[in-house]
């Protein structure tokens, strides 16, 4: 019975963004994007985290963040070779994301990986859920992608349940604004995509 309501919403959502971006962009249109990006009022926290993905990007905004004083640690995830592209010689996403904290000015001693390799946002909470078990900590800032920062704070939060509280801060997505992602290349796909994932996980439990 579950499923058959999560596949339900997940067909009202479908149908509702493909109206939206092919037929008529009301108000609600831009909602759409927005709502799918939190962004807590920065505050001290005992570490930060730098999901994987965007590895660009996201330790950069990282950096600002520990140079700002928000935390003293940064932690990372280390996602599973699988995910990266094969070109030889190239660095995986688990050795590019500290290089690029160091050259932002993070030093190295504050450069803490998680352990163990992920695949995901629900691998990197049990992670981070091990972590804070062994280490403490009643605070994290996690640094994701804006429009990943709903679906990310919400799992991280009931993977780590109240060991800590999970503050979020999002990086910007380059050629992608929430406020107008229908004119983005690709908006529609991530957009939904997103929508579907969150439904998913909450069909789950």
């Amino acid at each position: 019975m579950r499923m058959l309501t999560g596949n339900f919403w997940i067909l009202l959502i479908g149908i509702a963004v493909i109206m939206v971006v092919y037929r008529n962009i009301g108000w609600w249109g831009p909602s759409l994007g927005q709502w799918l990006v939190v962004q807590d009022k920065p505050t001290p926290c005992d570490y930060l985290l730098v999901l994987g993905g965007d590895a660009e990007v996201r330790p950069v905004v990282a950096a600002w963040a520990y140079r700002e004083g928000l935390s003293k640690k940064v932690l990372y995830s280390q996602p599973s070779d699988r995910f990266e592209p094969e070109v030889p010689f190239d660095p995986t996403e688990r050795e590019l994301i500290p290089l690029i904290l160091q050259k932002a000015g993070v030093a190295p001693i504050d450069i803490v990986p998680l352990p163990g390799e992920v695949d995901g946002t629900l691998g990197e909470g049990e992670r981070l859920a091990d972590f804070l078990r062994a280490s403490g900590g009643k605070s994290v800032l996690v640094v994701t992608t804006n429009w990943h920062t709903r679906r990310a704070g919400w799992i991280l939060q009931k993977k780590i349940g109240n060991l800590a509280r999970i503050h979020m801060l999002p990086a910007p997505s380059p050629g992608f604004d929430p406020a107008q992602w229908w004119k983005s290349p690709g908006g529609l796909e991530m957009v939904l995509a997103e929508y579907l994932k969150i439904i998913w996980y909450k069909v789950r439990g």
